[in-house]
Formats: C-alpha cells, structure tokens, sequence
C-alpha cells in the first residue's frame, strides 16, 4: 500500500467512531439491563419486543450517519485535520478510507448489540463462535482487498463485510430462538431512515456545488463557517424527516431534548 495508509486508517476510524460510539452505545447502554431481566424471567415476548427496538434505534440513528459522514467526509476531516504537514492528499487518502468504514457502521452496531443480546441469555459461546468468524473472514479479505485499487480502503471494507456478515449470522439465531423479530417492522424503519436521509443528502450536494470544493485550503475560520452553513440545515432537514416520518429514533431524540430543557 502506498504511503500514509497506516495513517489514513487510523485517522478514519477516529471519524467513524463518533456516531457509532454516541448512538450504539448508547442504545446498547439503556437496553441491555432491560434484556437481562427479561431473559432472566424467560419472558420471550418482551425480549422479542426489546431486541427489535434496540436493532431498529441503531437502524435508524447509524444509517443515515453513515451515509451523511461518507458523502460529507472530505469536509469534516479537512476543518478538523488539514493543517502543518496534514495536507489535502491526506485529506483525500483519509476520506477514501472513511468510506469504506461508513459501509459497516450499521453492521457494526447491530453486531455489538446483539453480542449483549446473548449476554443478558447467558450465552457466551455464540458471540465467541462469531467473533474468531469475524477474524478469519477479515484477515481473508484484507489479503485480496489490500491489493486491490482500493488499497487501504480496502481493509475498511474487508472490516465492514466481516461484521456485518457476523451480525447477520447473530439476527438469524436471535430470529430462531424468539421466534422473530419483526423483520418487517426493521425493514420499513430502514427504508425510512433512508426516506429521512434523502433530503439531508440533497442539501448537502446544493452546498457543495454552491460554494465549490472549499475544503482543500484546509482548517481555518472560513472553512469552520462553511461546514456549518453546509452542515447544521443538513442535520436539519434530516431531524424533519424523521419526525415526519414518524421514525421511532425521534422519539429518543424529543426525549432527550425536552429532558435536557427541563
């Protein structure tokens, strides 16, 4: 791989981590106390009911994160990063790699929730099992994907692709042993976290063409001015479409924010 790899890596993941770290932990947080009463009383209808929740609220709150954090990368890493000898190349190199992580935020999250989910059964085996799975099938793909032209991109995607394919493994045997979990209703949140997300998108790509590719200049007060311009009506119009959507994530969100004035 080239040079700055190593560093485009970890420079990407810092990114990254923010939204996974404040919504999915959080998530996590809250909920997995509640799954370990409700497997500890062997209530299989209230478990059922807490783990859809939980996978629909990082549904929701991480897709529409990762897609806005992947499109709006260059500009978010170049105000905080791109001054002395972190040039725009880096800033480039970094925003490649962000990415290819974005693709497994979800996959990510839904992954460590469900480990909890076994957890709060007194299942420890299950989540060991995936976890040397999620080893094998990512040192597999960073192999291939290193020498590919996606380069250092492509161990974030080898990352996101093992996860993600773990959480999958784990939905499926959460789904046999509550038998389900409302697949359908964590099928239309996430078309509607989608639907949320659009505008946001749209807003984004107007800012963009409007002021041109400002970021190369690096971190300054004008670049800090436009990121905001750009980013607070993006969030903006996203936060909308939740509401108006009616997506159970804006609850949290109404929540905490009526909390907070309180």
């Amino acid at each position: 791989m080239p040079s700055g790899s190593s560093s485009a890596l970890a420079n990407a993941i810092i990114f990254w981590q923010l939204p996974q770290g404040i919504f999915a932990t959080s998530v996590t947080t809250v909920l997995f106390p509640r799954m370990s009463r409700e497997a500890g009383r062997q209530d299989t209808d209230a478990l059922r009911a807490t783990l859809g929740y939980g996978m629909r609220s990082i549904v929701a709150l991480l897709l529409p994160a990762s897609i806005l954090l992947a499109l709006f990368g260059s500009e978010v890493i170049a105000v905080a990063f791109q001054r002395g000898a972190f040039t725009a190349a880096d800033t480039v190199r970094t925003a490649h790699v962000l990415v290819y992580y974005c693709v497994g935020m979800v996959g990510v999250s839904v992954y460590g929730f469900l480990q909890r989910y076994c957890y709060a059964g007194g299942d420890y085996r299950t989540p060991t099992y995936t976890a040397i799975g999620v080893l094998v099938v990512n040192f597999g793909l960073s192999l291939w994907l290193k020498e590919t032209a996606l380069q250092a991109g492509g161990l974030a995607l080898a990352n996101a692709i093992a996860f993600t394919l773990a959480a999958v493994v784990l939905a499926a045997i959460a789904w046999v042993r509550l038998h389900g979990i409302a697949a359908r209703r964590l099928a239309v949140t996430t078309l509607k976290a989608i639907g949320a997300t659009a505008p946001g998108v749209a807003v984004l790509i107007a800012g963009r063409r409007l002021f041109g590719p400002w970021w190369v200049d690096g971190s300054s007060l004008r670049s800090v001015g436009l990121l905001l311009a750009i980013g607070v009506p993006t969030l903006a119009v996203t936060i909308a479409g939740f509401v108006v959507l009616r997506i159970e994530a804006a609850a949290i969100i109404t929540r905490r924010f009526n909390r907070d004035k309180t």
